[in-house]
């Protein structure tokens, strides 16, 4: 953030395409993300993550064919779990307000 006095702060970055970039490359549109931006990012976010985590802990169970109700339930909660982090953690970083010049000392 640039110093634009005590009077104005204005924000030098936007929010685009899961990136925080500098504002002069930022389309007029891209200030803020609506909220159904933030689930599908938050959903790839959870089913790569997701994904990965039901291999890594039920593998044996996957390599036997033995899947079950349990399974299931295991397999979605482990994309809930990173859903509900990366849904919250977008969501606090957009509406997180930018820093006054005076809280940068």
């Amino acid at each position: 953030m640039r110093d634009r006095g005590t009077d104005e702060v204005v924000a030098d970055y936007c929010w685009r395409d899961g990136m925080i970039i500098p504002r002069r490359l930022c389309p007029a549109s891209a200030d803020t993300m609506t909220n159904r931006d933030l689930v599908l990012a938050s959903f790839r976010t959870a089913l790569v993550v997701g994904t990965i985590l039901t291999l890594l802990n039920q593998w044996e169970l996957i390599q036997s064919g033995s899947l079950d109700r349990a399974f299931a339930v295991k397999a979605l909660l482990n994309c809930l779990v990173p859903f509900s982090v990366s849904l919250y953690s977008r969501w606090s970083t957009v509406r997180r307000p930018a820093p006054t010049p005076s809280a940068r000392s």
